[in-house]
């Protein structure tokens, strides 16, 4: 399909790009948000700066009860996943201040919206080929949205992955739209790159390959499949082989991206579950005294064995929990 965007198209959707980069930076400079000792942002800003300083993806915990803390004491780690820290690395390089991160935060936020005018216009255009003016207003529209949502504002101050997640799934999802026109395998193979990058800062992002399969075999009889899929599993494969090569030498086992699955499911599948997020202090009680590189091996293995035996010996309150995950999910993040 042929497409073009008008210049005032174009025009209005810098002034909307500007718009979310000003409200985001508007707020960040209204808002402090402190890293709370052994919370996700800890993490990603620890071990953020050991990649700066050259010490590889590791982190140590603070026998002090300062949770995560960068340092020559740090061991390897791969708890989660390492796409945002990997990210803010660079910058840290510069200067480690957490600011450094939130503004970060704010452009990446900011960059969204035009991926999610691409989609937007794309699939506005294609349900409709004649209404080229609908369909770069639906475009500017989905964009302007994004823009001043409010939830999307306010996550920017503090250190968490969503901000860059939510950049990668828009682009990976607009450039799966792009490929599944242009039918090239250097289309194909960007498409895998972004999938597996966006994996990387969540790993949840692994599951975009089914829509994206929908985007890129649509109208691909089955003897081109092999066109389509080859090169991007050549590019998921070109990210993950070598870091799991680096997770077996590091932490002793080949982790594909990540090693908090156990820990995952002990804390959804215990006694003390309450359908959102509480810590698995079970787990955490076990050992006292063992690093946390131990620890993360601990949590997978007991974690998985424990959440696994409760759901076999419970499957009512599987069920109860099940549904109290959802409304957890439907609720506000105030």
């Amino acid at each position: 399909m042929t497409t073009s965007i008008t210049t005032r198209t174009l025009a209005l959707l810098a002034a909307i790009f500007a718009l979310a980069l000003v409200l985001r930076f508007a707020w960040l400079a209204n808002t402090g948000t402190e890293l709370l000792p052994m919370s996700d942002p800890q993490y990603y800003h620890a071990t953020a700066t050991n990649l700066a300083d050259g010490r590889g993806y590791s982190v140590a915990v603070d026998p002090g009860g300062g949770g995560f803390v960068e340092g020559p004491q740090s061991e390897g780690t791969a708890f989660w996943a390492p796409g945002y820290p990997f990210a803010l690395a660079p910058l840290y390089v510069v200067d480690d201040d957490p600011r450094v991160a939130k503004a970060f935060n704010a452009l990446t936020g900011a960059l969204t919206v035009l991926p999610v005018f691409y989609l937007a216009w794309r699939l506005a255009l294609a349900a409709d080929p004649a209404r080229r003016d609908r369909a770069e207003t639906t475009g500017l529209l989905a964009a302007g949205i994004f823009a001043i949502g409010p939830s999307l504002v306010y996550w920017t101050a503090s250190l968490f992955s969503e901000p860059l997640f939510t950049l990668g799934i828009a682009t990976t999802l607009a450039l799966a739209v792009w490929a599944g026109d242009r039918r090239s395998i250097t289309a194909y193979f960007a498409v895998g790159l972004a999938l597996i990058a966006t994996a990387f800062v969540r790993s949840q992002g692994a599951l975009m390959i089914v829509p994206v399969a929908v985007l890129l075999v649509r109208d691909v009889d089955a003897r081109s499949l092999a066109r389509v899929a080859l090169p991007v599993g050549a590019a998921i494969a070109l990210v993950t082989i070598p870091w799991m090569i680096r997770n077996e030498a590091v932490m002793g086992r080949p982790y594909v991206i990540n090693s908090n699955l156990g820990y995952n499911l002990r804390l959804a599948h215990a006694p003390y579950s309450t359908g959102t997020s509480i810590p698995p202090q079970d787990l955490w009680d076990e050992q006292p005294g063992i690093s946390f590189k131990e620890r993360e091996l601990l949590f997978d293995d007991l974690g998985r064995e424990r959440a696994l035996e409760y759901a076999r010996e419970n499957p009512g309150r599987e069920v109860e929990l099940a549904f109290r995950r959802v409304g957890y999910l439907l609720r506000s993040d105030a």
